[in-house]
Parts: structure tokens; C-alpha cells; sequence
């Protein structure tokens, strides 16, 4: 976990920006607000669907699940790959005041 928060704090660039007597580690903290819908926390999933830092939304691992549940949506590829795009679309409505793809900046798909 310390060697994470290192991580971040170095891609963040902190340690050069930070001054005041504070923490880099602190700093980081305060700047990280994780994500789970209700939905996702039922199921009872280890990890954050997003995490917003400042105010840069980062969301990972998307899958065609269908809502609430670890089933994958019918119809193939295709039907997952539709029920990925809904779920982004779900999270970046409960995760944003403006919750519109025209916001995006990048998607890579792995």
C-alpha cells in the first residue's frame, strides 16, 4: 500500500509541488475520492469502479455485466461489449455532475 501511494504521489508529481510542511502521502489522500455504486458494493467487489483525483475521473475494468449481478450480458461480444459502454455510462452519471462522454479524454480498451 506505501509503495502504491509512492507511485501515485510520483505520476501526480507531489513531491515537487507539495510544500507547507504536509505529507506527499497526506496530500495524496486528500485528492483521491473512490467510487462504487450500490450496486457493485452488494455484490461485495474489492475495488473503487472509478476514483476521482482533483478533478480527473479515472474509470477501469469495465465489463458487460449486466447491473447488480456477475452475469454477462447476453448476445456475444457484442452484447457485452453494449453492456460495458451502458455501465461506463451508468458510473460517470453516479460519479459526475456533468455526466456526458463529450468529457471523456481517452478510452483503451485491452
Amino acid at each position: 500500500m506505501a509503495e502504491d501511494a509512492k507511485d501515485l504521489d510520483a505520476l501526480l508529481g507531489l513531491n515537487e509541488r507539495i510544500g507547507g510542511g504536509c505529507s506527499a502521502r497526506q496530500k495524496t489522500e486528500d485528492r483521491l475520492q473512490y467510487f462504487q455504486t450500490p450496486e457493485m458494493r452488494a455484490l461485495g467487489l474489492p475495488f473503487s469502479a472509478a476514483v476521482r483525483v482533483e478533478d480527473m475521473l479515472y474509470l477501469s475494468g469495465a465489463l458487460g455485466n449486466l447491473p447488480g449481478t456477475l452475469k454477462l450480458a447476453e448476445g456475444g461480444m457484442a452484447g457485452e461489449a453494449r453492456q460495458t459502454m451502458e455501465n461506463i455510462g451508468a458510473m460517470l452519471r453516479f460519479c459526475s455532475t456533468s455526466p456526458t462522454w463529450s468529457n471523456a479524454r481517452s478510452c483503451s480498451p485491452t
